[in-house]
């Protein structure tokens, strides 16, 4: 019998490992995780992340977020306790690490790692449902291509193992050539959000959109001032 809750019950073979969890994270040119491809194995266990001040651990964290929830509505940072403006999807992709104050303007200006328009950047999550022997990959790929602005971004489902050394890198010249690869490789890409989010929720058994929601607040949660109000807020529907 399926649950009218926000998330569905499946039926499993064995009662071990039910679900999806996150198998591993990896990210390439992802806010100073520079240059190269940066992989966090979590092998779908609990996991604590530690690290001294501004070792990138909300870093990784916002990596997870934008893997499931539209740039618009993430509080980048927020976990840490940071200004809502301190980071942005932006500033993630250029690669931000300080600010530089102009001597003849006296205004500040975002120092970023990457910042010529013709680098990109890729997030790639793969979730395993042990109880079915199931495996889904979720992936976005970033590129600022102006000097303002959002940064241009796909959207990638599929439900096999991906990985950035193997699947998007040396593609060729441009990111057309990567959507191609991609696609021959049997993964849906899509341009915007919700057609996106439609198929994410699909491949891992999230019935509601509002689960999301209730998984970001989770994350991002450094306080709650008032447990009345985040159940009315993130746990009801309106």
């Amino acid at each position: 019998m399926m649950s009218d809750g926000l998330f569905a019950t499946i039926e499993l073979g064995s009662a071990d490992r039910a679900g999806y969890r996150l198998h591993h994270l990896e990210v390439l040119n992802w806010g100073t995780f520079d240059g190269q491809v940066w992989r966090l194995d979590l092998a779908g266990d609990t996991t604590l992340l530690t690290g001294d001040i501004g070792s990138g651990k909300s870093t990784l964290v916002d990596a997870v977020t934008t893997l499931l929830m539209p740039a618009n509505r993430i509080a980048y940072n927020k976990a840490a306790g940071a200004d809502a403006k301190e980071r942005t999807l932006r500033s993630y992709v250029e690669g931000h690490y300080k600010s530089e104050r102009s001597e003849t303007s006296g205004k500040s200006r975002a120092k970023g790692l990457r910042q010529d328009g013709r680098t990109y950047s890729v997030i790639v999550g793969v979730f395993v449902n042990d109880g079915y022997g199931e495996t889904v990959t979720l992936a976005q790929v970033f590129q600022q291509r102006e000097h303002a602005g959002q940064p241009y971004r796909f959207f990638v489902t599929v439900t096999k193992e991906l990985t950035i050394a193997d699947d998007f890198i040396d593609f060729g010249s441009a990111l057309p050539d990567l959507r191609k690869r991609l696609r021959a490789a049997g993964a849906d890409l899509f341009d915007d959000f919700p057609k996106y989010a439609t198929s994410l929720r699909r491949l891992l058994g999230i019935r509601s959109e509002q689960a999301l929601e209730l998984f970001h607040q989770t994350v991002s949660m450094k306080s709650v001032g008032n447990l009345n109000e985040f159940v009315r807020d993130h746990m009801l529907e309106p």
